[in-house]
């Protein structure tokens, strides 16, 4: 199916609540009590996005529309985090330098030099999204080491994009209904519970 994109419309959801969920292993010995634990790949983005007080008819429509075109489980859309403000003062055209980078650490290039990325501030490779742990800067000749969370799943190539400016992540339904809400006076709610797609 195609990946969607976010309805464009005036109105700004009310509230989105945003969680990363990390996938851990635990193992308690029955003898002693003492707990290991171990983190696993897979940590996924969960948000959970509502409209309040809709009253405009083609944004009602527009947001009917799209909950339907989702299908259930078997949507994907590109998702922003609404409450995210980019601190960094970051530009240029930012691309991976070099294959083969895995963890939580990524060598890029293309930074107009002294560019910064704050602690905090999103952005997107290879179709993840991560946060930045550390406030990185870019050097004389453009390059910049950023540190982040989640750890990357897939190892991105070489040139690939660094979206800074507005990091989408690929997002599906948690479930397969799509509600929504009506109040007297043509008022209509809208929510959506979304989980990262990996």
């Amino acid at each position: 199916m195609t990946t969607l994109s976010w309805p464009t419309i005036t109105s700004r959801p009310a509230r989105q609540d945003w969680s990363l969920q990390s996938l851990t292993q635990t193992h308690e010995s029955p003898l002693t009590g003492s707990v290991q634990t171990q983190a696993l790949p897979g940590a996924r983005w969960m948000t959970t996005i509502t409209y309040q007080g809709i009253t405009d008819p083609d944004e009602q429509a527009a947001l009917q529309v799209f909950s339907i075109q989702l299908r259930g489980r078997a949507g994907r859309v590109n998702v922003g985090n609404y409450g995210w403000t980019r601190r960094g003062t970051g530009s240029g055209t930012v691309l991976v330098m070099g294959a083969g980078q895995t963890g939580t650490s990524l060598i890029t290039d293309g930074w107009v030099p002294g560019s910064t990325v704050r602690q905090g501030d999103f952005f997107s490779v290879n179709g993840e999204l991560k946060m930045a742990t550390a406030t990185a800067t870019a050097s004389g000749s453009g390059q910049m080491t950023i540190q982040f969370e989640p750890p990357l799943r897939v190892s991105p190539a070489d040139n690939a994009v660094i979206n800074y400016t507005t990091p989408t992540v690929v997002m599906m339904p948690m479930g397969d209904v799509a509600p929504w809400n009506y109040e007297s006076g043509d008022i209509m709610e809208f929510v959506f519970d979304l989980q990262e797609s990996i």
